[in-house]
């Protein structure tokens, strides 16, 4: 069961988690974060000009592929893009062979630019599929194209194998572990391709922990003693949230690990816990003049 999907809120463990699953199987980890733009050629490596440094190489897939129809023109006219791939005009063409189509064409335009002075470089889950590493798929939710994660099905599935920009039909190494990991309900998210999650064997669901875990948590993140008041900074985030909650503040994020973490780093250094809170919590929570200063009575009316 090497295929494990953690979904839950900012902060609740999900890549702490990711990451301790490699330290438990003496793995190493590695990681790639997706964005709304991440197409299948960013997950499965680039090609750079082969006398380029590390510090300055640029991708060039975008300048490559610049001409080629996305997953979404697909969708949307499958035989106009059809032709736009191979220059045949097909009215019957379906999703799938233009899919086929687009690789093949890929395939080539890589192949071209290999033996004109560019190279092949690796991206972190290709490293993990070949070494039998732990790579942990960032936010594969922000990705606006519905059909780029379905491109790693048959790494996924029990063909374990996916073919790279080079033409090598790369077979996952067996002690291979991918983690997805997502945010959701948040700001730019989308649901999942039913097939990309149908391949996940373990979907957990991360939820926040109780308070005795969150304290042990911030201490260490932080190094904080026994003289800051953790219990009663953490009701005083939770009553921040239903405040926020309240007035429909939702351009933040609450109950967040990080911002309470931030806030005790703060009180740390100023000793002042009310003012510290107007820079960590409460200007992490929302923009909104107006409920910031609810919440900054919240704060207030707080004994600590």
């Amino acid at each position: 069961m090497n295929n494990i999907m953690l979904r839950g809120d900012p902060s609740v463990g999900k890549t702490a988690g990711a990451r301790a699953m490699a330290a438990g199987l003496n793995l190493p980890y590695t990681f790639v974060t997706c964005n709304a733009g991440t197409e299948m050629y960013n997950l499965v490596g680039d090609m750079m000009p082969e006398d380029s440094s590390g510090e300055t190489a640029k991708s060039i897939n975008e300048e490559m592929f610049a001409d080629m129809p996305s997953a979404t023109d697909i969708s949307m006219d499958p035989a106009a893009s059809y032709q736009a791939i191979t220059g045949i005009e097909k009215q019957d063409a379906t999703e799938a062979e233009c899919f086929t189509e687009l690789f093949r064409a890929m395939m080539k335009r890589c192949a071209a630019a290999c033996s004109s002075g560019f190279r092949y470089v690796e991206s972190p889950l290709v490293k993990a599929i070949r070494n039998g590493w732990l790579c942990e798929v960032q936010e594969p939710s922000l990705i606006q194209r519905p059909a780029v994660m379905p491109g790693l099905n048959g790494l996924l599935d029990e063909t374990g194998c996916i073919v790279l920009p080079t033409g090598e039909m790369l077979h996952r190494h067996p002690d291979c572990v991918i983690v997805s990991t997502l945010n959701v309900d948040l700001e730019g998210c989308r649901p999942l391709n039913q097939a990309f999650l149908d391949r996940h064997h373990i979907i957990m669901d991360m939820v926040c922990p109780d308070d005795k875990i969150i304290m042990e948590r911030i201490k260490k993140m932080t190094g904080c003693d026994d003289t800051i008041n953790l219990m009663a900074m953490i009701d005083t985030m939770r009553q921040i949230a239903k405040v926020a909650a309240s007035r429909g503040a939702t351009d933040g994020n609450t109950n967040s690990m990080r911002q309470l973490a931030s806030w005790v780093e703060a009180v740390m250094v100023t000793g002042d816990y009310k003012a510290s809170a107007e820079w960590t919590i409460i200007s992490g929570t929302t923009a909104d003049p107006e409920v910031r200063a609810e919440l900054a009575n919240v704060v207030k009316n707080r004994a600590f």
